[in-house]
């Protein structure tokens, strides 16, 4: 817009706005409005991104086969169950969700229950990204994540996550000031 030239300014909440050649003022608004949204937009996805890279490759104390290696990998015994999920919309983020294998991460020793619909295993993750838990609900992990990406979701959101590298999403929360495994979407980890 520098090339345009301006015909007026106004002043609104404090901030003088050009209006240019051919804009009206309610199109100078719109754009400047615009262009704060983008901004704010820019500036969290890039604060999400710094938070979740600040986590990878840290060392949490699970327990030692949930634990990360200093190379940031991750190998855990797992539970998958494959029973298909009632579709809820945005109430629980599932709008937003990534596409991948759900797990629960189980601490070795865990007894397992005998269910056709149970599938239990080792699994290995060679670099996952890992962020805050939060909430399950629309505004948790499900939001950051997507907003990490561009607003990507489903099926564009796993496959953006795995052009970056990553094999999995692992989330933690805090639990008696312990960082503990919460929700674990395996995009391309190797069981054994």
């Amino acid at each position: 817009m520098a090339d345009r030239e301006i015909k007026q300014w106004i002043t609104m909440n404090g901030q003088h706005i050009p209006i240019y050649e051919g804009e009206s003022k309610e199109d100078a608004v719109s754009r400047v409005i615009a262009e704060k949204n983008e901004a704010t937009k820019e500036k969290q996805i890039a604060k999400n991104k710094e938070q979740a890279d600040k986590l990878n490759g840290k060392a949490y104390e699970i327990t030692e086969d949930g634990k990360v290696s200093d190379d940031g990998s991750i190998s855990m015994e797992y539970l998958h169950i494959s029973n298909k999920t009632a579709n809820y919309g945005d109430k629980y983020g599932q709008n937003l969700e990534p596409s991948g294998e759900y797990m629960s991460y189980i601490p070795k020793g865990t007894s397992h229950i005998n269910q056709p619909n149970y599938t239990y295993g080792k699994v290995h993750f060679s670099k996952p990204l890992i962020l805050e838990h939060k909430s399950t609900g629309a505004n948790g992990w499900k939001k950051d994540l997507s907003e990490m990406f561009g607003g990507k979701t489903k099926k564009a959101l796993s496959e953006a996550i795995k052009k970056k590298g990553y094999d999995a999403i692992v989330t933690y929360e805090m639990y008696k000031g312990q960082r503990v495994w919460s929700e674990i979407v395996n995009l391309n980890g190797r069981k054994y």
